[in-house]
């Protein structure tokens, strides 16, 4: 089996050291015993950096997928069904919130379309103060 230093895994994983030092501490990953005065990491960590990676791209805060690694054979599909839910939830109202974003855009271009930035009415609205 093929061990590499922290230095080594770092660029196989294609992340700073200082990420997985992070990633350690907040015990994503574990840390290895020391081998002949360094610690030696192998392709299961390149494996656990790379999803982890994955799910924080997928919009999974640290913490999430701390749970979600750390989950352990004792745990009931229920509580893992209650996470997938409360995520589905989260994602939802970003889609809410992100629609109502280009909806006021679409709004927008129309109003000001052709037109000067002197007679767009909706720049005139946003500039307006709010009670």
């Amino acid at each position: 089996m093929e061990t590499f230093t922290i230095g080594q895994l770092a660029k196989r994983a294609n992340v700073n050291v200082e990420t997985i030092r992070y990633y350690q501490r907040r015990q994503l990953l574990a840390v290895p015993v020391r081998l002949t005065g360094y610690r030696k990491y192998t392709e299961e960590y390149v494996q656990r950096i790379s999803v982890i990676q994955q799910m924080q791209q997928l919009g999974f805060s640290l913490r999430e997928i701390s749970d979600l690694i750390n989950l352990d054979g004792n745990t009931s599909c229920d509580a893992i069904q209650e996470v997938g839910l409360q995520k589905i939830s989260q994602i939802e109202q970003k889609i809410e919130s992100l629609q109502q974003i280009k909806d006021f855009l679409q709004m927008l271009l129309i109003q000001c379309d052709k037109r000067f930035m002197k007679d767009c009415l909706a720049v005139e609205h946003l500039g307006k103060k709010q009670k």
